[in-house]
């Protein structure tokens, strides 16, 4: 995309956020950014992905040192009843005592058995893998948009032939009235192609009410707000050239789903790394200030303050804890080789879709261009037939079945054409390059 189109979007996009609308002509481009800014669910995975970044750091995996602090002021009025070994007694009643202490502890493990550096890399893994599930939540959205946007492309479509067949009946009804009135037509013909006319003025007004429905729709799944105050433009034909061999290679390679499913292998591994960790021994540091003071009426001591520093160190081994961590370790390696099967299944289910919405894509193509070459040939016969009919020498009926073939070869290529827009939104979310549309 050259810089000017770029800036022109840009723009575009500061209009309809400033003014809540789209532009009267939307180009794909421009419906696609818009969804991937705001729309709801791929606002929540961007969510899922800082909070993941977030977690991602030194002391959640714990390489770095914790220091707290405690303050406690107390004052207690008891009554005191001392008798000592030397015979003395003490007795007070609402004896006072009064204490204040501060702490600072520092305490900094050193060594976890390699836990910490298992945990450090199982967060990157996470990271990495809530960035992917980000990635696939916007090809799933971009290709809903395809998707909705080529529905709209073939409502708008069949709301053209409607308007056309309409025009079409009533023509013929006015020539049936026509002849009618000139005594060589008859009652019957002209009942039912007044009957043809309604109905196709009633399938106008629903294909307009089902266009404005889905561009409603499709406003929604851009996250703007609903209206139907805006055309298409036509897909890029760039965007539906594929071949077999870069589907299956990018499928390979940029799939989201496969690449998230990699990570959360990753994931596994790192565990069991984490569950093994506790067969060693954990060492760690730790110092303390302390600063007491306390003051009391009654008992040995009036005054005590108390400050300095205590420091060690801290090892600690569990040598046996009942098989527990063991069975863990046994449990994350399943989980592990779970993971690779799914991958593995993954892979292949991956490889099967491609080639199946291929094919789709293929099929759907060529039957589009068979209909399309079917709907000139149907248009001419019905011209013909009309032309027929107004001179007197078909029947009416010979005229409808013509608008019959029309109208399903009409079906048969929007049908063709709604199949090939499918198939090309779901290889793109399958081969993870929905973002392309924007390049």
């Amino acid at each position: 995309m050259n810089r000017s189109k770029v800036i022109l979007i840009v723009f575009q996009l500061l209009g309809i956020g400033l003014f809540a609308q789209l532009p009267e002509t939307l180009e794909l481009q421009q419906a696609v950014a818009l969804a991937i800014e705001h729309n709801f669910q791929v606002k929540l995975a961007r969510a899922d992905a800082d909070i993941a970044a977030l977690n991602n750091h030194a002391g959640e995996a714990g390489f770095l040192p914790e220091l707290n602090l405690d303050f406690d002021a107390n004052q207690s009025d008891q009554d005191i009843n001392l008798t000592f070994f030397s015979g003395e007694s003490v007795n007070q009643e609402n004896a006072r005592s009064q204490s204040l202490s501060g702490l600072a502890r520092l305490e900094w493990t050193l060594f976890d058995g390699m836990r910490m550096f298992a945990t450090r890399d199982r967060l990157n893994a996470i990271e990495e893998m809530t960035r992917q599930q980000f990635q696939w939540q916007v090809e799933n959205t971009i290709a809903e948009v395809v998707h909705r946007y080529g529905d709209i492309l073939v409502a708008e479509k069949m709301l053209e032939f409607n308007r056309s067949n309409l025009a079409y009946s009533r023509r013929l009804y006015e020539i049936a009235e026509d002849k009618l009135e000139k005594g060589i037509g008859n009652r019957t013909e002209s009942l039912r192609l007044a009957a043809d006319y309604y109905a196709d003025s009633s399938m106008v007004i629903r294909q307009e009410n089902d266009v404005s429905i889905q561009k409603h729709r499709f406003c929604y799944l851009l996250g703007i707000n609903p209206t139907d105050n805006f055309e298409l433009t036509d897909l890029p034909d760039r965007m539906m050239d594929f071949s077999l061999n870069d589907i299956l290679e990018n499928t390979q390679t940029g799939n989201p789903e496969l690449l998230i499913n990699k990570y959360r292998q990753a994931i596994a591994k790192q565990t069991i790394r984490e569950e093994r960790s506790a067969f060693l021994p954990t060492l760690g540091t730790y110092g303390v200030y302390q600063d007491v003071r306390q003051i009391n009426e009654v008992g040995i001591l009036e005054r005590n303050f108390t400050n300095g520093f205590n420091y060690g160190l801290r090892l600690q081994w569990n040598l046996f804890d009942g098989n527990r961590n063991r069975r863990y370790v046994q449990q994350a390696h399943i989980a592990a080789q779970t993971m690779e099967w799914e991958q593995e299944d993954l892979e292949r289910k991956v490889k099967s879709e491609a080639i199946a919405l291929w094919k789709e894509y293929l099929s759907a193509e060529q039957i589009g261009r068979l209909e399309e070459k079917s709907n000139v040939l149907a248009e001419e016969n019905l011209s013909l037939s009309v032309d027929r009919f107004e001179r007197g020498i078909a029947e009416d009926i010979d005229v409808r079945e013509a608008r019959r073939n029309l109208t399903e070869t009409q079906l048969r290529m929007l049908q063709a054409k709604s199949e090939q827009y499918n198939a090309t939104a779901e290889i793109l979310k399958l081969t993870g390059k929905g973002r392309s549309i924007l390049e």
